[in-house]
This record gives C-alpha cells, structure tokens and sequence, in this order.
C-alpha cells in the first residue's frame, strides 16, 4: 500500500484589484492545526490593509468570516485585492444626475446650437470633412463634461487607494 502525503495547500495572492496577473504569486503555504484563514494569509506574507476577497476551493469567503475559518491541506486559496472607492466615500449622486442629464440632453441640443451659430444644415467644416451639426453633437458632451466637472469636481484619490496593497514573501 502507497503511502500518500496530504496535498499541500495552495495560495494564489493577486495584489492588483484590476489586473489579475499584475503581482500574482502562486505559493504553496502549508497551513498549521488550529490556524484561521486570516491567520494563514498573514504568515504567507499578504499584507491585509484595504479591501481583499477570498476564495476556498471557488467558493466565496466573506471578510468576517475569515477569524473562523480553518484551511485544510489541499486546499485551493485565491486571495485577491478588490477596487475601492476612491477615497471619496462614494458615488456622487449630483455628478450622475448631470451626467444623464447631458447624455440626454445633447443629441437634443445640437441642431439648436448649430442653428443658432448660424450653420445650415448641410454647412460643412473643415474643407467639406465634417458636417457642422455632427461636430457640434461631438463638442455638446465635451463642453457638458467640462461643466459638470467644474460644477462638481470629480473626487481626488487618496494614496491608501493608489497603491497596489504590498505582498511580502514568507
């Protein structure tokens, strides 16, 4: 009769919450009787700082769950860094409300503004390349994005949510 080891226990750590493969290491850690998930992934050297999700065995682990849950040998762990919000606090409900507001608006206030600039309808710009409404429809959502920026200025990321989340190795 064989004698078979357990199966180590794999670590997948993917410190990019954007591009999987930017800092991807592949370890294998074995993990110690009694040692929590959370335990598991700071002794494989991730540093825990920012927003993480995890996954044993392609199932989802929540982050408050990690204090309880017990890896076993063969275990498939992926560990994964995930988008945050900016530094910000959230969405800003004004920047939307304005920003569907300009993508409705827009097709609507083109022929209006060429009108009034005095184009005709089959004018053309730029040697007969562009008809002049359709450079107009083209500089509406442009000048409203400016507007609205200047209106309510997107948020300024913090460096907390610029960096990439260091991994250490063990």
């Amino acid at each position: 009769m064989e004698n078979l080891a357990p199966a180590a226990t794999q670590l997948t750590l993917c410190p990019h919450p954007m591009i999987a493969a930017a800092g991807r290491r592949l370890l294998t850690v074995e993990h110690r009787d009694g040692e929590t998930l959370e335990g598991y992934f700071r002794r494989a050297g991730a540093n825990m700082e920012g927003l993480w999700a995890a996954w044993v065995n392609g199932r989802p682990v929540p982050r408050e769950t990690w204090a309880l849950v017990l890896p076993r040998s063969g275990d498939v762990i992926v560990l994964r860094a995930i988008v945050e919000d900016g530094g910000a606090g959230g969405s800003d409900p004004v920047r939307t409300v304005l920003s569907i507001a300009l993508l409705v608006a827009a097709p609507a206030l083109a022929p209006g503004i060429a009108g009034a600039l005095g184009f005709a309808e089959s004018a053309t710009l730029f040697g007969g390349l562009i008809g002049a409404e359709a450079f107009i429809h083209g500089v509406v959502p442009i000048a409203g994005t400016l507007a609205i920026n200047a209106l309510s200025p997107p948020p300024t990321p913090t460096q907390k949510s610029l960096t990439y989340l260091e991994v250490h190795s063990s």
